[in-house]
């Protein structure tokens, strides 16, 4: 064990190196030295519950349990450690909400990870911005399956009653501890609200209260909250969060299914994003990590936002247009003399050497999916501020000096 990750009420999480994967692990320790027997008994179900899940949810979106085991009173699960990532509820508060395409992004691929493990009979029943973590490429996991209710357990295995985070529970969860595939995708819909608004639907001054609301109450529009909202994404929300179970969607694979449209909605419109849409967008990509709000408006404003559909040229071999490009959103390849000798993901930039030294490029690059792309002529850099200048050069330093460190070394390596 290398070191404390964290820990609960029920047990704690160190970070370990497994020399038979040769990779790290998340270890987390259920130790038996609880003295009253009703705390001891929900450890024993927590463990059974994750134990059972060992090498069934293999899922892109799911965390993995690797392991499980006792020794003694003490027992042990094993999952896979999560280098870099951080929990959804980083996002929840109004000063660092995502883009809503980035939000569309995260619950089309929990969606689809919940449908996944519906399909395996296990629901999930604590689904909240802390139980989904944000992979350093953004993919989302859904973690903890401690309080799953898995269809092989009887009632004596699992832990029943009202069990979970009363915030994100469905009407029926609160009401007398039933949950469903449709009482995940409830509170899958809750951490859209949140992620939209920075607000959950409801709240309470106790229990009793924060329930009546979840039973009666009507959440406010997330139009009210955030009027940029594109109905569509709205529409999903507000099914997801139906009171009647009924006219919730059916699985999480309809969920995701629409979500799908939303996001070809966002992909025909994307040209018309205003200002604070780009703005929402670009402060979220790493190459704006070290800009200052105003230093990204600026750049935001003084730069070309354009779509590219598949097989588009974002530019040839030989231009000497002095421009730069950021990818907002979907795959560019780079072709040198027909061959492909790069590909590019979301947040990642070309052109800099253009943009600097006038200098012709070497390669072709074209869109492999739909592209979203920011560009930015020396024109427009030399319009801007000094400010937004020399943020712009220093990250423009920073990359070229990283290529050269890569080319250098494949020269050592020669």
């Amino acid at each position: 064990m290398t070191r404390e990750l964290g820990r609960g009420s029920t047990s704690v999480v160190y970070l370990a190196h497994d020399p038979q994967r040769g990779s790290d692990v998340a270890l987390k320790l259920y130790h038996g030295t609880e003295v009253r027997p009703e705390r001891a008994e929900t450890r024993r179900k927590l463990f059974t519950n994750e134990a059972r899940l060992a090498g069934e949810l293999n899922h892109p979106n799911l965390v993995p349990v690797l392991e499980a085991g006792q020794s003694g009173d003490d027992a042990y699960i094993v999952t896979e450690y999560l280098r870099g990532a951080e929990p959804l509820s980083a996002h929840t508060q109004l000063a660092n909400l995502l883009p809503q395409r980035r939000v569309v992004e995260i619950l089309f691929a929990c969606a689809k990870g919940l449908d996944y493990a519906h399909s395996k009979g296990v629901v999930h029943r604590d689904i909240k911005p802390s139980n989904i973590l944000l992979m350093a490429d953004g993919n989302p996991k859904i973690i903890d399956f401690g309080v799953a209710i898995h269809d092989r357990l009887t009632g004596t295995q699992s832990i029943t009653g009202l069990v979970g985070s009363p915030s994100y529970m469905a009407p029926e969860q609160v009401k007398d501890g039933t949950a469903t595939a449709l009482s995940d995708i409830y509170s899958l819909g809750v951490v859209g609200y949140e992620l939209i608004s920075g607000k959950r639907p409801f709240y309470g001054d106790n229990l009793s209260h924060l329930v009546h609301q979840i039973i009666y109450a009507t959440p406010q529009p997330l139009g009210k909250l955030r009027a940029s909202i594109l109905p569509a994404l709205e529409r999903v929300i507000e099914r997801a969060m139906e009171k009647d179970p009924a006219r919730r969607f059916p699985n999480g694979l309809a969920m995701a299914a629409q979500l799908a449209r939303v996001l070809a909605e966002f992909e025909e419109r994307a040209g018309q994003l205003d200002l604070q849409d780009r703005f929402d967008i670009a402060r979220h990509l790493p190459f704006f990590k070290d800009f200052g709000y105003a230093e990204v408006w600026e750049a935001i404003s003084h730069s070309t936002w354009r779509n590219y559909a598949a097989g588009d040229e974002l530019i040839a071999a030989g231009s000497g247009k002095r421009v730069f490009f950021v990818i907002i959103s979907g795959e560019v390849i780079l072709y040198r003399e027909g061959r492909q000798v790069d590909l590019l993901r979301r947040g990642e930039t070309f052109g800099e050497l253009a943009l600097l030294a006038g200098r012709p490029r070497v390669t072709t690059v074209k869109a492999v999916a739909p592209v979203l792309a920011m560009s930015l002529e020396a024109k427009q850099l030399e319009s801007a501020s000094t400010e937004c200048q020399l943020a712009f050069y220093k990250v423009f330093m920073r990359a070229l000096l990283r290529r050269l460190a890569v080319a250098y070394r494949g020269i050592e390596a020669e």
